[in-house]
């Protein structure tokens, strides 16, 4: 089974660009972009600031392929 992050779809929802996901949630625009383009998975810890910042459960942020 694979995990699909769903990140992009949310935060381009919400109307962020990256740097401002960056800025609001402490996560680098940087690690953003990796975990967007599946070179990357987040951890626990950055699912949690990534959710806060977006206002979402960290389950609205991947789905199971």
């Amino acid at each position: 089974m694979k995990v699909k992050f769903l990140l992009y779809d949310v935060r381009t929802a919400k109307g962020y660009s990256v740097r401002e996901l960056a800025h609001k949630s402490g996560v680098s625009s940087s690690a953003i972009n990796y975990i967007e383009n599946g070179k990357r998975s987040p951890s626990l810890d950055t699912l949690i600031k990534l959710s806060n910042a977006l206002d979402c459960r960290i389950e609205d942020l991947y789905m199971y392929k």
